[in-house]
């Protein structure tokens, strides 16, 4: 026993030894100055746009860049494309000999994209899409002529990002101009063949409208299944609880879902201001919201009941609806192809009157 652990412990001290070395050989032979240049020089060539970065280091912790800057197209004259804060590579070098090119973990930190619709109804980074779909072409028929090579596995534990901003600034005359403030993202055991973890949450920020939107769910890439297990959005403090399935989400035509929308601390004084309502209607108290969203795209079903028995809804001197009385909308509704729209049931309730219609 005590001759097995020396062999272990020689084993780990030959594989510690190895690693260090190779990491010692990467920073003589690939020098901070030289990992910056050849970053920049590439970066610059596959995006056509000016890079700044304003220091790299490679050691143990993996690879850091910080004070990253890629530019409007061209230059950084027309104004700053993205910038970030820090980014960290942390690679699993043992994974090399498996053939897997493995992370352990990516952190970005504090990224800023500013996003730009102009009136031509182009984006600041449409140039990029028609870049990557003509040396995607370009990759495609090389391939069909040339011997494919030993195929590595690519391999992502982990990815953070912490403090994300995306500015949309909409030059069309809707304007439809919002940012994105305080973007934490957080991706454990990524993979291609088994269900990951996914956790977000951000704020949105347009125009009268403060939104917070949460989210927690799984993903399976392979079988195509994302399960949300529970999705919260806030708009102006009035919120709703999502939550459900949706199936071959990569696959338009054969994509299914199956979702429920519950209320949560939804307030109806706080959601009547992202409407324009008349000044002398008046809202207040909580109204209960359970529906069930589910189908195809070509067949939506909507099946649920908004009860508002515990609001208060008053209009000047002409109608008044007291906390405490009876009053409910339930619907089941079809939607067919998008464009067809059948009844199966409408049903209002205020008080003693009932009304039904299909």
């Amino acid at each position: 026993m005590k001759k097995l652990k020396k062999i272990l412990l020689f084993f780990t001290a030959i594989v510690m030894v190895l690693i260090i070395s190779g990491i010692v050989y990467i920073k003589i032979k690939y020098p901070p100055e030289k990992v910056k240049e050849i970053l920049i020089s590439k970066m610059s060539e596959f995006l056509s746009r000016e890079i700044e970065i304003k220091n790299v280091t490679v050691g143990f912790a993996g690879l850091k860049v910080e004070g990253l800057r890629i530019s409007e197209k061209p230059t950084f004259k027309e104004g700053s494309f993205v910038e970030a804060k820090q980014f960290l590579i942390k690679p699993n070098l043992a994974a090399l000999l498996k053939k897997e090119i493995s992370i352990n973990k990516i952190i970005l930190v504090a990224p800023k994209i500013n996003i730009t619709r102009y009136k031509a109804n182009s984006f600041n980074f449409s140039d990029l899409i028609v870049a990557q779909s003509t040396a995607s072409a370009k990759k495609e028929k090389t391939e069909k002529s040339e011997p494919v090579g030993l195929p590595f596995a690519f391999v992502v534990s982990k990815l953070n990002i912490t403090e994300g901003n995306i500015k949309f600034t909409d030059k069309i005359p809707q304007n439809l101009s919002t940012e994105i403030k305080n973007i934490n993202v957080f991706l454990s055991g990524i993979s291609l063949v088994k269900p990951f973890f996914v956790e977000a949450s951000l704020d949105i920020v347009q125009k009268n409208i403060n939104g917070f939107v949460s989210l927690k769910s799984s993903v399976d890439i392979k079988d195509q299944k994302l399960k949300i297990k529970e999705a919260i959005v806030l708009l102006n403090g009035a919120g709703l609880k999502i939550s459900g399935d949706i199936e071959k989400f990569m696959e338009p035509e054969k994509l299914s879902f199956a979702i429920k929308i519950k209320d949560e601390k939804l307030l109806a004084e706080k959601l009547v201001k992202l409407f324009s309502i008349p000044k002398d209607l008046t809202i207040s108290g909580s109204p209960t919201v359970d529906f069930d969203i589910s189908g195809t795209v070509s067949k939506i079903h909507l099946y649920g009941k908004i009860d508002i028995k515990n609001v208060d809804v008053s209009f000047a001197k002409v109608f008044n609806k007291p906390k405490n009385t009876e009053a409910f909308l339930l619907a089941d509704i079809l939607i067919e192809n998008l464009d067809t729209v059948k009844i199966n049931d409408v049903s209002i309730g205020l008080d003693t009157l009932k009304i039904k219609t299909s």
